[in-house]
């Protein structure tokens, strides 16, 4: 944009750092400057490719006349820019007549070597599903160590081309029938969370966003009719997002009607929840398990309570137990809540 960024934007030398001015075809000028607090600096490479010249030229310059700094007065125009651009005529004048022993090489810089990434069109990668698992898993493999180096790098960390092309190949992948029976060894060790059901019939995968806020959770499930299906909580109606959730256990009961999963997490705020899944008319969905006052819900959560018991399962008699704060004017009681499971339902 030739109108606000004309040629001699943060170019001290070639005149006022105000208004338009065209360079000549023939000159380029790689530069840093810096201007704060009554300092003026420019450190320029200069090419003149018609000309056959080229030079160093560096100037630094304190502007401050009443000796007050940050007052915002100082005499960058007045003195600097002109100084700036009269020592660059004079310099560059010299150097159009100067008889040189070694003649200007005018190789310009080639700064695609130093960018961290290089511009190029987004490839999407699509994992090949024909493949055998351990194959397949060795891509998904090398997909994450991309996802990872990306998040390291500033320019990037809001970039989601490799966010999205490793979530979208993992979610390939988990959609076909032998994924489910994959234990996946290798990409746990690449941050990625896995937690199977018993029966091989409910599982979760997640890892971190590409934001703070962000965590990335999918769910395989076997239907009734013995297909994949795959999930993200989002999907389900009685969803309710948990910040930064960090997954414990996965426990699974058994009901004649179809098993329950239920699914402990951790979030950031110290609080744990407990998320009822299983199949409902034989597709996914948050089962309403959890009675209690006679309301049904599909989640517990207990908020954090430092030294108190938090949610917990007893295999052995099927019953949840958590803490409950009552409070009574001035008073505050805790009480030991335990729902046990009855065949269909915790009461």
């Amino acid at each position: 944009d030739s109108v606000h960024y004309p040629d001699n934007y943060m170019k001290y030398f070639i005149g006022l750092d105000s208004g338009t001015y065209t360079m000549p075809d023939n000159i380029r000028i790689f530069n840093k400057v810096g201007q704060a607090y009554g300092f003026m600096t420019d450190c320029s490479y200069v090419v003149d490719t018609l000309n056959k010249v080229e030079f160093f030229l560096s100037c630094s310059m304190y502007l401050n006349a009443d000796g007050i700094l940050n007052d915002g007065i100082y005499e960058y125009d007045q003195i600097g820019f002109p100084f700036f651009h009269n020592i660059f005529n004079t310099i560059y004048s010299e150097e159009l007549t100067r008889h040189k022993h070694y003649q200007a090489q005018l190789r310009l810089p080639d700064f695609s070597d130093t960018l961290l990434v290089k511009p190029q069109p987004v490839t999407w990668v699509k994992v090949d599903t024909s493949k055998t698992m351990p194959e397949i898993e060795a891509v998904l493999c090398s997909l994450a160590d991309s996802m990872w180096l990306d998040r390291k790098l500033y320019i990037n960390y809001d970039n989601p081309n490799a966010d999205e092309i490793f979530s979208r190949n993992l979610s390939m992948v988990l959609k076909t029938k032998a994924s489910i029976n994959y234990s996946f060894d290798e990409l746990r060790k690449k941050n990625i969370m896995l937690l199977t059901s018993d029966d091989h019939r409910f599982r979760v995968l997640a890892w971190e966003g590409n934001k703070p806020e962000k965590y990335n959770t999918l769910l395989q499930f076997v239907d009734s009719a013995g297909r994949i299906r795959l999930k993200k909580p989002s999907d389900f109606k009685d969803y309710a997002e948990l910040r930064h959730p960090g997954y414990k256990s996965l426990i699974q009961v058994h009901r004649s009607n179809g098993n329950i999963y239920l699914l402990a997490a951790k979030t950031d705020d110290g609080g744990e929840h407990l998320l009822a899944y299983g199949l409902k008319d034989g597709k996914p969905d948050m089962l309403r398990v959890f009675l209690s006052n006679n309301k049904s819900y599909s989640q517990l959560e207990v908020a954090y309570m430092k030294g108190k018991q938090y949610l917990s399962y007893d295999a052995k008699h099927q019953s949840i137990i958590f803490p409950m704060i009552i409070k009574s004017g001035k008073k505050v009681k805790i009480h030991i809540v335990k729902l046990k499971f009855d065949g269909q339902v915790f009461r």
